[in-house]
């Protein structure tokens, strides 16, 4: 059975900075949306999100999260 590999990919700051933005964007929209009783939102996180796992941090009160799918 052939070994499953993780890729990492190191992005610049600029390029962080704008994804982090784009996320918050999606996160407002989303927030909205399903406030105003639009599940179309929560319909689309389903589809794109596969897994969600929530683990203690290594520092009190720290969490780490995990997300896996097409995000």
């Amino acid at each position: 059975m052939a070994e499953e590999h993780e890729s990492v990919v190191t992005l610049r700051p600029a390029a962080l900075a704008r994804y982090e933005e784009m996320v918050g964007r999606l996160q407002r929209s989303m927030a909205e949306g399903t406030a105003a009783g639009n599940a179309e939102y929560a319909e689309v996180m389903r589809e794109l999100v596969e897994s969600v796992t929530v683990m203690p941090g290594d520092e009190w009160g720290q969490v780490v999260i995990n997300i896996k799918g097409c995000v």
